[in-house]
């Protein structure tokens, strides 16, 4: 059966199947990567773990010119416990609706449990815990450790690469 592969702040997978895509039409276009704030986590964690391959041996693994962050360094076990009045339910109906109603026909078969308890969710921080299982993990805690990206920053060695 299939299995969604949700995930709130990205995937670092269909992100190297869309490096890969580009390269295989632009295949001389030099990449760079920007993220934007929480747009961030995904760039950090990815390039991260590409680059670590990369030091391994994989060429396959996607290479950019160079990656920036502005406002980086999300610790997603922490990101959303600072967000204050009016921007926590101004975001957490956001991801109601964008990303948790309009994919109810997908989320809730897969696990009903997790939907519910996302849906219901107080606060964002303890949204993204409930959410786990559509990213691909059993839990919060193998979620936070395949994805959160302060532990993938140190493998970065990418800016090294830059040239101006």
């Amino acid at each position: 059966s299939h299995k969604p592969r949700w995930n709130l702040f990205g995937d670092s997978d269909d992100s190297e199947q869309v490096f890969n895509t580009v390269k295989q039409r632009l295949h001389d276009a030099p990449l760079f990567w920007l993220g934007i704030s929480s747009g961030s986590k995904l760039p950090i964690e990815a390039v991260g773990k590409w680059d670590e391959r990369h030091e391994n041996g994989d060429l396959s693994a996607p290479r950019f010119v160079a990656t920036a962050c502005v406002c980086p360094g999300y610790n997603l076990e922490t990101c959303f416990l600072g967000f204050q009045f009016p921007y926590t339910q101004i975001c957490l109906s956001s991801v109601r609706s964008k990303f948790l109603l309009e994919n109810e026909a997908v989320l809730r078969p897969f696990n009903t449990e997790a939907y519910d308890k996302a849906v219901g969710s107080a606060d964002l921080q303890s949204l993204l815990t409930h959410v786990a299982p559509f990213a691909g993990y059993p839990s919060q805690k193998e979620y936070f450790a395949a994805e959160n990206p302060v532990l993938f920053a140190s493998l970065i060695t990418t800016i090294g690469r830059a040239h101006v």
